[in-house]
């Protein structure tokens, strides 16, 4: 492993360099910009994903770029289960992108489709990253003022390992 540890994907206890995703997708000709960051699953701990600058006036559509990540990167467990096409990756003051930007957008993203696709859980108003200094990222559940018991969010929560709290809208 050559990646800096707190970088590294976990993917139901295999670690993956988010180095071995970028490389290959950097080598398909629409691709400006990448950085592959583990996204937050109940199931696998962390699945990877893509944020992907492409080349000014190029096309690609998500699939076009998980079909070929699937024919160029060594490992299966390593293919993205998502790509996020973005304008602009976030740089940090020395011009390096910076991941835990990607990371916590990426937990927000985690949590926000787990209660997707939970028909039964109503009420939901946003789902956001916060920084925290004590805690690092955390994330944010809002629900709706008139949502009786927070018990099924938390619930849902408790599923990921990072920290989050349940709030409600204002009257």
């Amino acid at each position: 492993l050559t990646g800096r540890q707190k970088d590294m994907i976990n993917r139901a206890g295999h670690n993956i360099d988010p180095e071995t995703i970028e490389g290959p997708l950097y080598a398909h000709p629409a691709i400006a910009q990448c950085a592959a960051v583990g996204k937050p699953d109940p199931y696998a701990g962390e699945v990877p994903m893509a944020f992907v600058k492409l080349v000014d006036g190029a096309t690609a559509t998500e699939a076009e770029i998980l079909a070929h990540a699937a024919e160029t990167l060594p490992e299966r467990a390593a293919i993205p289960k998502q790509i996020l096409f973005v304008d602009d990756l976030p740089l940090t003051a020395v011009g390096k992108i910076a991941k835990n930007l990607l990371r916590d957008e990426a937990a927000r993203l985690g949590v926000e489709e787990a209660f997707a696709n939970r028909p039964d859980i109503v009420g939901v108003a946003a789902v956001e990253s916060r920084r925290d200094p004590a805690r690092g990222t955390t994330i944010v559940v809002t629900l709706a003022a008139d949502v009786g018991s927070t018990d099924a969010a938390e619930k849902i929560l408790a599923e990921f390992a990072l920290p989050a709290s349940v709030e409600r809208a204002p009257a």
